[in-house]
Parts: structure tokens; sequence; C-alpha cells
């Protein structure tokens, strides 16, 4: 069975200069590479 991991984007996994960190980026595709699917969502205005 696959995993679907939905994140919020805004205040989650932006910082406040709006970009990821290392360690987000590296926890994000550690997750994908053992098969877990990864997206955001966001009700960002």
């Amino acid at each position: 069975m696959k995993t679907l991991y939905v994140s919020d984007l805004d205040g989650t996994l932006l910082r406040n200069n709006e970009r990821t960190s290392n360690f987000t980026n590296s926890v994000i595709n550690d997750l994908t590479r053992r098969g877990i699917i990864f997206s955001y969502a966001t009700a960002g205005l």
C-alpha cells in the first residue's frame, strides 16, 4: 500500500524567507526515496 503525506505550506514547510530549509528538503527527499508520495496543500490568499 502506498502512503500519501500532505503538509501545509505556509508557516509549516516554508520559512519566513518563503523557502524550505535544507533539513526539510532532506526529509522530503528521504520520504520520496522510500516510496512515500509527498504533496503540499495551502490556503494562501
